[in-house]
């Protein structure tokens, strides 16, 4: 093993900012106290102006019946009147878990693409639910919009757990 303590040089530019290397995906899990299938119908809608009403303030479905169709787009508008719209990539009814990708977006954005999987697992000692949410970026996304999207899961569980009920 080898250890080499020596300095590249670079453009001052660069040494001013330097870019921090990071995984782009952000993953997160929680536990809500209802059974797995109420979780996953309220869920699998996408529909988060009911799952997180304070963040949310608007759904719409634009193409397809539902969100429960590979190929349907939905808008999501937030509080502050952004408006994103996603369409549904991947649907497993087995597995309960729905795949949806980022299309558009009202204000820019500094990454390329995003493409979200939920995830609605039965707990079987309480049957409550295991709820995963994972984040795939692009690589241009830099560690503040993985961390900012790591504390909006965590805020869209939390309310989550009190909008979704039996």
């Amino acid at each position: 093993r080898y250890f080499c303590a020596c300095t590249l040089s670079r453009p001052a530019s660069s040494m001013e900012s330097p870019a921090i290397p990071s995984s782009t995906r952000v993953y997160e899990s929680a536990v809500l106290n209802v059974p797995a299938d109420v979780a996953w119908a309220a869920i699998s809608t996408l529909d988060f102006s009911h799952l997180t009403p304070a963040t949310c303030t608007h759904f719409e479905l634009l193409d397809g019946d539902s969100t429960h169709h590979v190929g349907a787009a939905f808008k999501l508008t937030y509080q502050d009147g952004i408006e994103w719209t996603f369409k549904v990539l991947e649907v497993s009814e087995l597995h309960r878990f729905i795949t949806y990708e980022l299309v558009t977006s009202s204000a820019d954005l500094t990454y390329t693409s995003q493409i979200n999987t939920q995830r609605v697992r039965r707990v079987t000692a309480s049957n409550g639910s295991f709820v995963e949410w994972i984040s795939d970026f692009s690589n241009d996304a830099k560690a503040d919009v993985l961390l900012d999207r790591k504390f909006k899961i965590q805020d869209a569980f939390s309310q989550m757990a009190d909008s979704i009920h039996v």
